[in-house]
């Protein structure tokens, strides 16, 4: 403990940080957090790459394709190479077996991608319950 009157640790191999206060006392430094912008949306956009995986022409088929007048907001799973994530966005296009979502990552860089029907839902539609067991 010799190092608290130098105010230096003489350790060989490990390096320990120590915060003198007040009085000349030793204590280990605190981890505080004091808030934090960590959400679902700044996660995602750690784990994932600019670009959406979007269905191919293939797989899309030759099925006729309805454009609204108004986009319809959405929740969707849209696939990156790294994760798929579920993001909120807008319904711009369809067919009876895809939907064109586009939707808006935390950097402001608007995205699209065509994904399957069943990865989306109407934003704000009642889901039906459970069926009961019997």
């Amino acid at each position: 403990m010799a190092a608290a009157v130098t105010g230096q640790l003489d350790c060989a191999d490990t390096r320990t940080y120590v915060r003198f206060i007040r009085g000349g006392e030793e204590r280990l430094g605190q981890n505080r957090r004091y808030g934090s912008d960590l959400t679902d949306a700044a996660v995602n956009e750690v784990v994932t790459r600019p670009m959406p995986i979007s269905l191919s022409k293939l797989e899309l088929g030759q099925q006729m394709v309805t454009t609204p007048e108004e986009p319809v907001a959405v929740e969707a799973w849209v696939r990156f190479p790294e994760h798929p994530i579920r993001v909120e966005g807008r319904a711009v296009a369809w067919t009876d077996k895809a939907v064109w979502v586009e939707f808006t990552m935390r950097n402001g860089a608007t995205l699209r991608a065509w994904v399957w029907a069943s990865a989306v839902d109407r934003k704000g539609a009642r889901k039906p319950p459970p069926a009961e067991r019997e």
